[in-house]
């Protein structure tokens, strides 16, 4: 699998009943993280494997690879911290995702949503719309979204999946290295 593939929009991704079975898992669960300082909830929950298997599916024929699912989690961007009554901020400067110590071919699914709020890849701006997805590699390209304040009423849902290639190897040591330098300098554009 190659980290630098253009990036792709998948439309009508999950069903009206798939989408409401998966919400129902999100809001059942117990496993709840406020992240006030990037403004964002962060919930891990059941998903169906019928769902698991569509999603991998997606993903095998965008890639071209077998592709194991190793992480997913829903995450809620709205405007938890106001000062002054000024709207919040979420706060997602260029990153790539660091966490990982194997490549990571990562579906971006927003679920639900009543903002839009463009995806930068790479210097590449992507809008989705409810029930759509973009694929790009979360540890091999530097993505990020533009500053924008929340209204009280406004919302992002997204669920973040994440895979593996069956044959991935760590990542060399100097990975970290070059992708904070590039980091940085998407950074300087984001700041300007």
């Amino acid at each position: 699998m190659r980290y630098d593939e253009k990036n792709t929009i998948v439309d009508n991704v999950l069903s009206k009943e798939e989408i409401d079975d998966v919400l129902n898992h999100i809001n059942e669960s117990k496993n709840k993280i406020n992240m006030e300082m990037y403004n964002q909830e962060l919930i891990d929950f059941f998903l169906p494997e019928t769902i698991k298997l569509k999603i991998i599916k997606y993903c095998e024929e965008i890639s071209n690879t077998n592709l194991i699912l190793t992480e997913y989690q829903f995450c809620r961007y709205r405007n938890y911290l106001k000062k002054d009554d000024v709207p919040g901020s979420p706060n997602l400067t260029p990153h790539f995702d660091d966490s990982f110590k194997e490549p990571r071919f990562t579906f971006d699914y927003q679920i639900n949503g009543n903002i839009t709020w463009p995806i930068i890849v790479e210097g590449k701006e992507f809008s989705l719309k409810n029930n759509q997805a973009l694929t790009f590699s979360g540890t091999h390209q530097i993505h990020w979204r533009p500053i924008i304040n929340f209204a009280d009423d406004e919302f992002l849902d997204m669920i973040f999946f994440h895979f593996i290639d069956k044959e991935s190897k760590q990542v060399s040591d100097d990975h970290f290295d070059i992708m904070n330098k590039k980091r940085k300098v998407f950074k300087k554009e984001y700041i300007n």
